[in-house]
């Protein structure tokens, strides 16, 4: 794995050696880090009206509430909320995929500045003492050259000026991917795989968690139940997509739909 100051040096320096390029097509552009077409599509999803308490859709006339919506009010949560970029879909998927390999770490400070643009408001309102990825095992991590979500939270505790933790988790043991999994398998592939790492740092604070996709929470909560048994305070997350949701549209509304039909 490529430490990460030195992947910070290799980026300053690249930009000053050569002009400012798109992240994701490498065509020249004026300004920012995504040509304008790309960067309205990544954006496609991010003016929803969304859950605060895991950032699915809701419908466009609802208030939003931290209690929760129909998907997640009786799910229990080791978190306070969820703020994300989008929707796992679309255009967005596929830079969350393209930057999971070693090549796509421009790509993973991009869409993290993206999100950071988007959602700094938010992000802001929160009181967080410091910002702690979800870690990979280190096998996943070495195959891979370097954990994406870490590369997200690097860039978000830079811009709210506030630590960076990166092993203040740890994940215990090896798990399968979690997109192979529904349901309940979800939740026990996942249930106590996570540990915090002894700090003293950790008791009384206000936690940012970041990972790059969020669907049924369980990697979320595991994690931050590990930080909340260290001692933390509170738990937010904030992820660039919010999954699974596709899903429940495909089965249950054309259910709902159909028994209104007959």
């Amino acid at each position: 794995m490529i430490p990460r100051p030195i992947r910070s040096m290799i980026q300053q320096l690249a930009s000053l050696a050569y002009p400012p390029m798109c992240a994701w097509s490498g065509s020249p552009v004026a300004s920012g880090t995504f040509a304008d077409d790309i960067r309205e599509q990544l954006l496609l999803s991010a003016q929803e009206n969304l859950c605060l308490r895991c950032g699915g859709n809701i419908g466009p006339h609802l208030v939003p509430s931290i209690k929760g919506c129909d998907q997640c009010r009786d799910d229990r949560f080791w978190f306070e909320g969820v703020i994300r970029l989008g929707r796992y879909d679309g255009l967005l998927a596929e830079g969350i995929r393209r930057m999971k390999r070693l090549s796509g770490y421009g790509l993973a400070r991009a869409l993290a500045e993206l999100l950071w643009e988007i959602r700094h408001e938010q992000l802001r309102s929160i009181p967080v003492a410091a910002v702690v990825p979800v870690p990979h095992h280190r096998w996943t991590e070495w195959r891979r050259g370097y954990n994406p979500s870490e590369v997200l939270a690097e860039v978000l505790a830079e811009e709210l000026s506030i630590p960076l933790w990166p092993r203040a988790l740890r994940r215990t043991r090896w798990t399968p991917p979690q997109h192979h999994l529904r349901g309940m398998s979800r939740r026990s592939n996942v249930k106590d795989a996570f540990q915090a790492n002894r700090m003293r740092s950790i008791a009384g604070s206000h936690i940012l968690l970041v990972d790059d996709v969020f669907t049924s929470g369980s990697t979320a909560s595991e994690s931050a139940k590990a930080l909340r048994q260290a001692g933390a305070a509170k738990v937010h997350v904030v992820v660039l997509a919010r999954g699974g949701q596709r899903w429940v549209e495909e089965k249950i509304v054309p259910k709902i739909n159909a028994r209104e039909d007959s």
